[in-house]
Formats: structure tokens, C-alpha cells, sequence
């Protein structure tokens, strides 16, 4: 169990504790530290604390009371996109996303008629493979993956 309050981020004397003796509340229910470090969490849905790298698992749980993030294998996005375009990012959640890449990859792969056509959906298909991969990270770090296209 943790060693700091999840509340606080005050370091426990008793781990087992049930009432944090510094602000009287629960030190296992979610909160905005870590167990393991007592580091504030930037985002109240991070699946591993960013400062010591400390698995959160169900104690990371958002402000509404939901689970965090299902963790994403990264590579398995990028090869799902690498077959089909959009199809990593239906693995990473996002549908929307995925259906619109699907499409602008098809737009383009029948733009081959026209040579700029093939060009273009070479760079499509690279952008669907970074895009997936990109998103899966940040959904396993906690972090905001809702822009169109994911570099950074």
C-alpha cells in the first residue's frame, strides 16, 4: 500500500493507516497524489504517476468517479494503421477519428489515377501510423489525446 495520503500528499507514519493523521480523510480513496512518491498528480486520471512511475491502477480514478484510461499497446495501434488507415485509432477509442481517416485514405488511394494521388495517401498512411501511436501514449499516461492529428 501507499506510503502518502492521497489526499494530502503527507507521508504516512503507518501505511496501513485508515485515517490519514494529517487532514483526517481516507489515505487510499483517489486523489490528486501519488501513493508511492506523495508528488501532486497533474491529471486525476493518470494510469502511472509521471514523477516515479508508480502503477495507479484503480486508485486512479477522475473526478466523476470513473476508472481511468484502459491502457493501449502502442505498437499494436501503429500496426492496425499500417494494414488499414484509421483502424489504430478504432483501437485507441476514438471512431470518429478512425472513420475520417478511413475515408481520406480511400479518397486518396483512389487519387492514384492521378500520380499526386499516390503521394498523397503514402503520407496518409504514415500520419494514420504516427497519429496511433502518438494517441496510445498519451491514453497511457493520462494525458489529452483528442486532437485530429497527434505528433507531440
Amino acid at each position: 500500500m501507499g506510503r502518502y495520503c492521497r489526499g494530502c500528499g503527507k507521508e504516512l507514519q503507518n501505511p496501513n493507516a485508515v485515517v490519514c493523521p494529517n487532514c483526517g480523510g481516507d489515505p487510499k480513496s483517489p486523489g490528486k497524489y501519488c501513493p508511492e512518491c506523495g508528488k501532486e498528480l497533474q491529471n486525476p486520471n493518470a494510469v502511472v504517476c509521471p514523477s516515479c512511475g508508480e502503477a495507479l491502477g484503480k486508485a486512479a480514478v477522475s473526478q466523476s468517479g470513473g476508472a481511468g484510461p484502459k491502457q493501449k499497446e502502442e505498437f499494436l495501434a501503429v500496426a492496425l494503421s499500417f494494414f488499414v488507415p484509421g483502424l489504430g485509432q478504432l483501437y485507441n477509442g476514438q471512431v470518429g477519428k478512425g472513420v475520417a481517416y478511413f475515408i481520406i485514405a480511400i479518397v486518396f488511394l483512389c487519387m492514384t489515377l492521378i500520380v499526386i494521388g499516390a503521394l498523397l495517401y503514402l503520407i496518409w498512411w504514415l500520419v494514420s501510423m504516427v497519429d496511433a501511436y502518438t494517441t496510445a501514449g498519451k491514453i497511457n499516461r493520462g494525458e489529452p489525446a483528442d486532437d485530429f492529428i497527434n505528433f507531440g
